[in-house]
């Protein structure tokens, strides 16, 4: 099996990440029951990249909302709730009440009684607020796929060529589409008399999969990839020494049970 990658001496292989294509192979009578696997060497299975990693990390996305929070006072008088809990709402009240004439409409208010009523209403709710267990109750609306950023590296110790640009080659390879159609619609329906592929003549990148330190992952992709065009390179031009930053993810969210079987560590 052709591995690409650098020479990196004495390196336990485990420290070394592996990838690989990948496919799906029907397991019974549904379509749900299936399995990722290697490819076959006809669809590129015989061919593997290795290399070491570093600033790594799995992250998990979960999206967690609070669709209640717009049910409480504080967003639907955010104003007037903020005087309350502040006890501003006081000195408000009291200045309010004072503009009012002693009689309306011929009947005595009673101005101080009222002001002193009020006073009291208001002392009773500073420091108090609308939020409660079930407005701030979030529920849970979904996640995206896992995704683990990384930098792989490559190294020339006899052949930049083999050793770097191979392997830089071979994942760029993987991370663009397998075909794009040149022809529109139209021209492919005309051309094939086939409306399947008139709708979808193109062919999407490769679904891997990448072993390291004992975990395996699959199936996954890459989200993307950099490569540096100004690296070191020997006198006939090819690089010799070039990190890649990769962004890669599951291909689908995982949940517990998907999670344990990789067993990550």
């Amino acid at each position: 099996m052709p591995v690409l990658q650098s020479q990196w001496g004495t390196l336990h292989p485990s420290l070394l990440a592996r990838l690989y294509p990948v496919t799906r192979r029907s397991t019974g009578g549904s379509a749900a029951d299936y399995v990722w696997e290697r490819a076959p060497a006809s669809q590129g299975g015989d061919i593997e990249v290795a290399f070491p990693i570093s600033d790594s990390t799995l992250d998990a996305n979960l999206n967690w909302t609070s669709p209640f929070e717009a049910i409480g006072a504080e967003n639907k008088l955010p104003i007037i709730s903020a005087l309350i809990q502040s006890g501003a709402l006081a000195s408000v009240t009291s200045t309010l009440i004072g503009l009012l004439p002693s009689e309306i409409g011929g009947i005595e208010t009673g101005v101080e009684t009222l002001a002193d009523d009020a006073k009291k209403l208001v002392a009773n709710l500073e420091g108090r607020t609308g939020i409660t267990k079930l407005n701030s109750t979030q529920i849970f609306s979904g996640m995206n796929p896992l995704d683990f950023p990384l930098t792989a590296y490559f190294r020339a110790w006899q052949d930049a060529r083999s050793e770097v640009e191979d392997p830089i080659n071979q994942l760029m390879s993987w991370a663009l589409p397998a075909e794009l159609s040149k022809a529109g619609i139209v021209e492919t329906f005309a051309r094939d008399r086939d409306p399947i592929r008139a709708l979808f003549p193109s062919r999407v990148p490769s679904i891997l999969g990448i072993e390291y330190a004992g975990s395996t992952i699959l199936p996954v992709v890459i989200e993307s990839i950099s490569q540096p065009i100004t690296a070191p390179r020997n006198r006939s031009g090819a690089r010799i020494s070039v990190a890649i930053p990769m962004k890669m993810a599951t291909l689908a969210a995982l949940d517990r049970d998907e999670y344990r079987s990789y067993k990550i560590r």
